[in-house]
């Protein structure tokens, strides 16, 4: 039956939390085709495993995300903060939670601090919508540093989606990751399913896009392992994200495959994308990013040249 439940109401987390973070909370937007459901949204705005429940037009409900991820790296501190499951990847430097509101289709978080990184604070909101002519499901990441120190902050945002995409009972051997020109000037990455038969399937994949360009993009593909790029461990040891504290110049605007690099897109059994902005947070100022992820664009992103199937 294609049927999600709709909550309503709303829970009200007024109070900071000492350490640790808020969640898992569920979000959903919509019911029938073109619903998404998200049962495991923390408070740092991260994904756990296999979530974000959509529901397309034509075929059955199913989950798309096998893990999202979010870190921000403190340049002249040299210190990186990982937004992700708790224990994941051994990863223990992280944000302190602010004050955390939750509705039915949105999250709060406000005030959040970063440890050794002074005068340094957060807010963050996530927000689901839906569109009017079409029902495809947008998920949006607000990010808003603010900076109360006397000199600017150099950080960089970095933003890691993995899809695990079992949507018309393809399973996630059958995904894709491509990139293509974002009206933001730089690229949007497309995360895609596979149709059954070799080709793509538009309807069921995931576009992740920006309103402001990021400065870096990479994509996995394949037996790779996302995790080991997020931990920079096996073949992403010396340049993975916690490595190098960037996307490496290897990986730049490339997408990696464990039996080539195609420098568009690739399919496989495990397929990501991540970007990187490089912000400077002005002195007594904030600095804002609107991440979005897009469920079922459609044909638009057909165009994408040289998608591979191995």
């Amino acid at each position: 039956m294609k049927k999600l439940v709709l909550l309503c109401g709303m829970m009200l987390l007024a109070s900071p939390m000492a350490m640790g973070q808020g969640g898992p909370y569920t979000i959903s937007i919509g019911s029938g085709d073109g619903s998404l459901s998200i049962n495991d949204l923390y408070s740092w705005g991260h994904l756990g495993g296999d979530t974000a429940t959509y529901d397309p037009v034509g075929s059955a409900a199913a989950t798309t995300i096998w893990n999202m991820c979010w870190a921000l790296y403190d340049v002249s501190g040299d210190t990186m903060y990982f937004m992700d499951k708790a224990g994941f990847l051994a990863h223990t430097t992280r944000p302190t939670d602010g004050a955390i509101v939750t509705t039915a289709t949105g999250m709060t978080n406000t005030g959040m601090t970063f440890g050794s990184t002074a005068d340094l604070t957060a807010n963050l909101a996530v927000n689901l919508t839906q569109g009017i002519t079409f029902p495809f499901p947008k998920a949006t990441f607000t990010w808003t540093f603010n900076n109360s120190a006397a000199t600017a902050k150099d950080l960089r945002l970095f933003w890691f989606v993995d899809m695990d995409n079992y949507l018309n009972t393809n399973d996630y051997f059958d995904d894709y990751v491509g990139m293509t020109p974002s009206a933001n000037g730089g690229l949007a990455i497309v995360l895609s399913n596979s149709d059954g038969s070799g080709g793509l399937n538009m309807d069921e994949a995931i576009v992740a896009d920006s309103d402001t360009a990021p400065d870096r993009w990479t994509g996995i593909s394949d037996n790779l392992g996302s995790s080991y790029y997020w931990s920079s461990t096996s073949n992403y040891a010396g340049i993975g994200v916690e490595a190098v504290k960037q996307i490496d110049d290897s990986l730049n605007l490339k997408v990696e495959n464990d039996a080539d690099t195609n420098l568009v897109t690739d399919s496989g059994q495990d397929v990501a994308g991540a970007m990187q902005w490089n912000l400077s947070v002005p002195t007594s100022g904030s600095t804002t990013i609107n991440a979005t992820l897009t469920w079922g664009p459609g044909g638009s992103y057909l165009d994408i040249p040289q998608w591979e199937n191995y």
